[in-house]
């Protein structure tokens, strides 16, 4: 068989240099225990394989159940083979992405972007031609498209003998406990999250740029050791939606008098946390500043409620009483889960209508989340909105803010 340009381009490198040391990543100890987690199951579903699916969209948040299995960040679309017995393959990028792959010390095995007969070559070298496969596809909430190739169903003609099951589920459940190394990541990424805030309140000034602010809060992430496509929203302005918007950001002049809001996440390690603020420049008036003491206080009503053994749904009534007492709207109001990603399962942060399927969930110690409270009030014309988010740990004592943030609206 000829030799493919990556690995003609592997033999004229010689030996690849270990950078592994210098990328922050979960430790082998930590793979071993995810994956002997994942054996259990496969065997109560009577699977010989799982596919687990990964992409870099919305931010990367996409890749969580590829990265969760193989600590490998998404390049494009990504593909984990993991059979239930021996050592996965990874798909991951093109030829020239490989070797970023490379720097991560989970997999052995990992190969460029899976089209159809690759996946399928890899499967029969497994004799899974056969067998029952567990597809780990689309995560919950809003990103319905990891599998941007329809290789699936391709598979499904191809292995007519295979049988393919949707085991998503199973496969965030088992997510949802972190141990201690993964929430001692997911601190380290708070760490960043206090330094990125300290440069949105340094530069929000008026006279500087959108842009540049956007900016130094990124130069902040980064040059702390957090991963460059973490999640890093912004508006600015009188007045402000009640959400931060997405990129490409304005160059539009700060002024006095301008609400600036953020939301951001910090990827360490592939552990995600979540935070977002309010800034004001110079004194809000008095209607802002009402808004924003109930969005405190819906905060700390959020925090109070999540401790061991309540549900999902009484910890988001709670949360929101505060906002339906006093007649106020939200975007956002409720609770989503953490790790690998933001959003994932269990998410209850919409109505009440499109999240019955999890509002009973009980609520576990080591379950790490992110409350999010966005509001406005519908009956200003052209009103402002405030927005306040953490993440916290839920322990045996209460839940446990990640990063060390001040909740007040901060005024510059």
């Amino acid at each position: 068989m000829e030799k493919t340009a990556f690995q003609s381009y592997c033999e004229y490198m010689g030996e690849m240099p270990d950078v592994s040391r210098h990328i922050p990543q979960p430790s082998l100890s930590e793979r071993d225990r995810r994956w002997k987690m994942m054996r259990p199951m496969m065997q109560a579903e009577a699977l010989d394989c799982l596919l687990v699916w990964g992409s870099d969209a919305q931010f990367g948040l996409c890749e969580a159940n590829f990265r969760y299995l193989t600590a490998i960040p998404s390049q494009g679309r990504s593909l984990a083979v993991f059979p239930a017995e021996g050592e996965p393959i990874a798909f991951v990028g093109t030829g020239h992405d490989t070797f970023e792959s490379l720097c991560y010390s989970w997999v052995k095995d990992v190969r460029t972007i899976p089209y159809l007969e690759d996946v399928a070559e890899a499967l029969r070298s497994l004799d899974l031609g056969r067998s029952r496969i567990g597809v780990v596809g689309n995560t919950p909430g809003y990103w319905p498209f990891i599998e941007q190739y329809p290789i699936v169903p391709q598979l499904q003609s191809s292995f007519p003998e295979a049988e393919f099951l949707d085991v998503g589920k199973k496969y965030w459940d088992l997510q949802l406990i972190k141990s201690a190394e993964e929430i001692g990541l997911l601190k380290k990424a708070g760490e960043i999250a206090e330094k990125v805030y300290r440069a949105l309140v340094e530069n929000a000034k008026p006279g500087i740029r959108e842009c540049e602010l956007y900016a130094e809060m990124l130069r902040a992430l980064v040059a702390n050791g957090g991963e460059p496509n973490s999640m890093l929203l912004m508006d600015s302005g009188n007045p402000v939606f009640a959400h931060p918007k997405h990129p490409p950001v304005s160059t539009r002049t700060l002024q006095q008098g301008d609400m600036v809001v953020v939301e951001y996440h910090v990827k360490y390690a592939g552990m995600v946390t979540h935070t977002e603020r309010t800034v004001s420049l110079g004194a809000p008036d008095e209607k802002t500043e009402r808004l924003y003491r109930i969005c405190q206080e819906a905060y700390q009503a959020s925090l109070e409620h999540m401790y061991v053994g309540t549900t999902l749904r009484d910890a988001v009534l709670a949360l929101r009483e505060p906002v339906r007492r006093e007649g106020l709207a939200y975007l956002e109001c409720g609770y989503h889960s953490h790790g690998c990603t933001s959003g994932g399962y269990p998410s209850y942060n919409g109505t009440d209508e499109g999240t019955t399927e999890v509002a009973d969930v009980i609520i576990k110690e080591n379950m790490v989340f992110t409350q999010e409270v966005d509001l406005f009030d519908p009956k200003w014309k052209h009103g402002k909105g405030v927005v306040l988010a953490d993440s916290f740990v839920v322990t045996d004592a209460g839940a446990q803010v990640l990063a060390s943030i001040p909740t007040e609206l901060a005024i510059v």
